[in-house]
């Protein structure tokens, strides 16, 4: 189907892996399911759909509901998208923090006692 190829890229774009992206896609095609079912439709290795579906999980793409097996379901792709924007900025923020820290201490280090030197090629120049 064309259009959960177009969906999976998207979110791959984004950051998922192939994996994730096509449980999450399957898991919004069929509402709550459980991994068997998602491993079913979403063509993803059945001896690694409790650790892609953990993994959304985790990053907040999917919840999951009691019962046995346990059930999953996919996250509003406008919250589950928040959730996402909200973790890479803080993500970004950390890093540009720390960029900052280092960049200032190594010029701070370049500045102190190197005196200016000139070049000059040219005699005419000196003159």
């Amino acid at each position: 189907m064309k259009s959960m190829e177009d969906a999976v890229e998207i979110l791959r774009r984004l950051g998922l892996t192939d994996y994730e992206a096509r449980a999450y896609v399957s898991l919004l095609s069929l509402g709550g399911a459980s991994a068997s079912e998602i491993y079913r439709t979403s063509g993803i290795p059945y001896s690694r759909i409790y650790g892609i579906l953990s993994r959304l999980r985790e990053r907040g793409w999917v919840e999951v509901r009691g019962g046995r097996p346990a059930r999953y379901a996919a996250r509003p792709p406008a919250e589950a998208l928040k959730i996402f924007l909200a973790d890479e900025e803080r993500r970004l923020r950390r890093m540009a923090d720390e960029a900052v820290k280092r960049l200032e201490r190594m010029g701070s280090r370049a500045d102190v006692g190197k005196p200016d030197v000139w070049i000059i090629r040219d005699p005419a120049g000196v003159l």
